[in-house]
């Protein structure tokens, strides 16, 4: 057994069961999903505590209005968000009328809407926000006159969002999952969001092992939203926690099927193959992951694990030529084992303090347990999967792939 793992596994549980930064290496498989900031609706930086001052006497005047009306409370909030919809089909259709007027106006008497944007304050034609024409004449267009077009039915939510989806989207734990029911519950969120946030919450809900109510939170968001990708591929995590694999692979090939450049459902499929002893479809599944992603040394080490179940399918010299392309940073060194560069005292070197890194205890003992399964050496190959099953976080694919691998072994 590799000296540091034992260390490493009783320097502290904390250590190994904090929650990882959001900054860091995403696992391809199964793991830790990001909430992905890139993929939401795009949402004004303008905290909703800005504008409350607008519309807090509209905010009380309808909070009485519900104290006193007989709507149900289960069905109030269904309320506020269709007005929260229908206001803010208002508010765009007022300021494109104040456009059209614009330009109708500017089309009367020259081009002086053009100068509104290109006439600096103190010269001829800029009037503290009211148009004048050549001659001076006020024209009926202001900037006055466009803002309160904008303003002119307040919106319960700044552009469909608020301060606890954002919480809920950039913290984890408890305080996420509380910020995300306040901004379900709010009314205040667009659809889109309102998905976002179902799925954000989802995420959290999984992380901490409570896959049922995961599961009713992608399903709610894939409800709201049928066209995401990423809230599929989440959902088919659950469904690899349950067990449930044909499921899992529905939803993976439904992500795919949306986003066909989605790698992270390419790699968990693919892992879903590989530990059903589909090769030749795991391979494509992770051939595909790379093509998509040649930097990421995870991807190819599966590659490899997939390949050496393949002993004529080429995958030393393929492997060699991937790893052209990968940074010398971890997890080359891993890499360099699997290819043959360096001996297991050699990796437990490049790895460092374990202890310090509990990504990297668990990526050591995950592939080295399978590099070990691979050379005919069960036993020692059981001891560091247990190690790996001791420090990977249960949502990752190595942890899932190493309980599957000791049931195999019968050493769980």
């Amino acid at each position: 057994m590799l000296p540091g793992f034992n260390q490493a596994l009783n320097a502290g549980n904390s250590s190994l069961a904090a929650p990882r930064a959001k900054n860091q290496r995403a696992k391809p498989i199964w793991g830790w999903q990001k909430k992905y900031s890139a993929r939401r609706a795009n949402h004004s930086e303008i905290s909703g505590k800005e504008v409350e001052s607008n519309d807090t006497a509209i905010r009380g005047r309808a909070r009485k209005s519900f104290a006193k009306s007989r709507i149900p409370a289960s069905k109030r909030l269904a309320w506020v968000r269709e007005f929260t919809q229908f206001s803010e089909i208002l508010r765009v259709l007022a300021f494109k009328e104040s456009i059209r007027l614009a330009k109708r106006q500017s089309s009367r008497q020259g081009s002086a809407l053009q100068k509104l944007f290109t006439r600096e304050p103190g010269t001829q034609g800029y009037n503290s926000g009211v148009l004048a024409n050549q001659e001076g004449d006020p024209m009926k267009v202001s900037w006055v006159v466009c803002l309160a077009s904008l303003l002119a039915v307040p919106a319960f939510g700044q552009n469909g969002w608020n301060d606890d989806a954002q919480i809920c989207k950039d913290q984890s734990g408890d305080p996420a999952i509380a910020a995300c029911t306040r901004a379900i519950e709010s009314g205040q969120l667009s659809q889109a969001n309102l998905a976002v946030t179902y799925m954000n919450r989802g995420v959290e809900w999984r992380h901490k092992g409570e896959d049922d109510r995961a599961m009713a939170d992608y399903n709610q968001a894939i409800q709201l939203n049928p066209n995401d990708a990423m809230t599929y591929n989440d959902r088919g995590n659950v469904w690899v926690d349950k067990g449930d694999f044909e499921h899992a692979v529905a939803d993976y090939n439904q992500s795919i099927r949306l986003d066909p450049n989605y790698i992270k459902a390419y790699s968990n499929r693919g892992v879903i193959r590989y530990g059903g002893g589909n090769w030749a479809d795991a391979a494509a599944d992770f051939a595909r992951a790379h093509e998509l992603n040649a930097k990421d040394g995870h991807t190819v080490l599966w590659q490899a694990l997939v390949g050496m179940h393949q002993p004529d399918s080429g995958w030393a010299a393929r492997l060699a030529e991937e790893a052209k392309g990968l940074s010398q940073d971890w997890p080359m060194p891993l890499v360099s084992l699997y290819e043959g560069q360096i001996t297991p005292d050699q990796l437990l070197a490049a790895a460092g303090d374990l202890t310090a890194d509990p990504d990297r205890l668990c990526d050591v003992g995950f592939y080295f347990g399978e590099w070990k399964l691979s050379h005919g050496q069960a036993q020692e190959a059981a001891a560091y999967l247990k190690q790996a099953q001791s420090a990977c976080p249960h949502y990752y694919s190595e942890y899932e792939t190493a309980v599957a691998e000791l049931k195999k072994l019968g050493s769980q």
